[in-house]
């Protein structure tokens, strides 16, 4: 379905930002065989992390590729803040596979430009939130004498 998407340039353009990007940001790439097929591309942010992307090739489908590509995620984000995604409407396996890791659909329904599809369609996304406090909360031990 993306054939025909990627131009030598914009492939260019994408290595170059790769290449330099900012330590606020990270991309992790699962390989298997010299083929890659997962990738993640992260935000940490002051008040908010944001994750960009997190595809996994449909062949590589619940293998457990995704689980560790969020592992990686977490490690580089940390857990002090919240992450915030936006999944496409229509990937009830990402929207799945997200609420799994802990994270919530909110009410906000995104139609950003970023990327056109060859038809000139703009992807309508689910923007979807994993709460940093209810995490801690979470690992936090009870109280002695607490049941």
């Amino acid at each position: 379905c993306w054939s025909g998407a990627f131009t030598p340039e914009s492939i260019k353009k994408g290595e170059q930002r790769i290449a330099f990007l900012p330590s606020h940001q990270q991309m992790f790439v699962a390989e298997i065989d010299g083929r890659i097929v997962g990738v993640t591309d992260v935000t940490k942010g002051d008040e908010v992390n944001t994750i960009s992307t997190l595809y996994v090739h449909p062949d590589f489908h619940r293998q457990g590729i995704g689980s560790l590509l969020f592992e990686e995620v977490l490690k580089f984000l940390g857990s002090d803040t919240d992450i915030i995604a936006d999944i496409a409407v229509y990937n009830t396996g990402a929207i799945k596979f997200f609420e799994s890791a802990g994270f919530i659909v909110t009410p906000d329904i995104l139609q950003k430009e970023v990327f056109r599809m060859p038809s000139g369609s703009v992807i309508t996304e689910q923007r979807m939130l994993r709460d940093a406090k209810y995490f801690q909360k979470k690992k936090t031990p009870p109280e002695k004498g607490s049941a």
